[in-house]
Parts: structure tokens; C-alpha cells; sequence
């Protein structure tokens, strides 16, 4: 029992050393596509009322953009495609 109870230990630290070893934060990541996956339109859906921050800094209320069209994407920066797509939205 004890044996084993050691072998578990043992698998578990070196498991989580080989996991949480430190790696190259760099990506390289391919050419865009030029274009973006969509999902189907979710007109006449009410999106809830939240107050967002511009990428120059604004703070703008989801309340002021009704009637006009909105992207919603929600991504992390060590997405590889979202990091993929995210020249193809700066150009848009």
C-alpha cells in the first residue's frame, strides 16, 4: 500500500512539474485567411446591457448601440486562432 501511495506521489509531482514548466510564450501562427468564421445572426436578440471599453480607451454602453450591427468575440491571447483572427477584425 505504501508502495503505492509513493508511486502516485511520485507520478503526481513529476506530472506536474513537466506541466507547469516554463515554455516559449511566442506563437507562430499562419497567414489569415482574410476572413472570419460566423455565427447565425441573432437578430431581434436582446443583448444584455454592459458597459465596454474601446480598444482607444472609451467606455461605451451596449444600451447606445442598439440598431446598429455588433461583433461579439470573446477571446484570450494564448488562443492560437483567435490570435489568427484577430488582423483580419483590426482591419475590418
Amino acid at each position: 500500500m505504501l508502495i503505492t501511495v509513493a508511486a502516485v506521489l511520485l507520478i503526481s509531482v513529476a506530472g506536474g512539474w513537466w506541466w507547469s514548466r516554463s515554455t516559449d510564450e511566442t506563437y507562430e501562427l499562419d497567414a489569415t485567411a482574410g476572413s472570419i468564421a460566423l455565427n447565425k445572426i441573432a437578430e431581434g436578440s436582446v443583448f444584455a446591457t454592459v458597459d465596454l471599453q474601446t480598444a482607444t480607451g472609451a467606455r461605451v454602453s451596449t444600451d447606445t448601440l442598439i440598431g446598429r450591427p455588433l461583433v461579439v468575440n470573446f477571446w484570450f491571447s494564448t488562443c492560437e486562432p483567435c490570435r489568427r483572427e484577430f488582423p483580419v477584425l483590426v482591419d475590418a
